[in-house]
């Protein structure tokens, strides 16, 4: 069955969110995502997944947003901020080439302003990623339910559908053996007063 779930939750300033994805297939095949920092925590995820789940093609993506209400604090590496203003300097110098080096134009330089990379431990955050999987898993059950007597329903009544138009040709083979039994006779009778005379 197709399904989806997400679910959210928070710990020590971190948020945690989850979300699923399920569509129809045969055997089982879990596709996991998770941030590099919590690469080991794969197997417990796919473990949690298919206590749940036993059919199907099922994406999970985890992902961590820091910072209160996941904002981020920008790094700003200086070092490279120097040395891109005095190669563009040195590069304005050797071209003649009039203009302004500006503040702006250093910033937008790649790796000048970054996102720090900020470290969760996987086992420190396990329980807070446990919750948030758990409660989309419930989600994407449910859809899966939901489709599944939507389903049955249908079938059901594709059913019905058949079983009637099946007692219709039943009856309709009956009738035309009798008209067929019924036409046979007369010729036969016939076929034998002509055959004594």
């Amino acid at each position: 069955m197709t399904g989806y779930g997400r679910a959210e939750t928070d710990h020590a300033g971190t948020k945690f969110s989850v979300e699923l994805n399920s569509v129809n297939r045969k055997q089982s095949d879990v596709v996991i995502n998770l941030p590099r920092d919590l690469a080991e925590l794969e197997p417990r995820v796919r473990q949690t997944i298919n206590e749940n789940i036993s059919r199907g093609r099922t994406n999970a993506t985890v992902t961590l947003h820091t910072g209160a209400d996941g904002a981020r604090n920008l790094a700003l590496n200086t070092e490279l901020a120097r040395s891109y203003h005095e190669a563009m300097r040195a590069l304005q110098k050797e071209l003649n080439a009039p203009g302004e080096i500006t503040i702006s134009t250093i910033l937008q330089a790649p790796g000048v302003m970054r996102f720090p990379e900020e470290t969760v431990k996987a086992e420190e955050a396990w329980p807070a990623i446990e919750r948030a999987l758990r409660a989309a898993l419930a989600d994407l059950v449910k859809m899966r339910e939901r489709e599944g007597k939507h389903l049955a329903k249908d079938l059901i009544h594709r059913l019905k559908a058949i079983r009637k138009k099946l007692k219709e040709v039943r009856a309709s083979s009956r009738r035309r053996e009798t008209i067929s039994r019924c036409a046979a006779r007369p010729y036969s009778k016939s076929r034998a007063a002509d055959r004594q005379r």
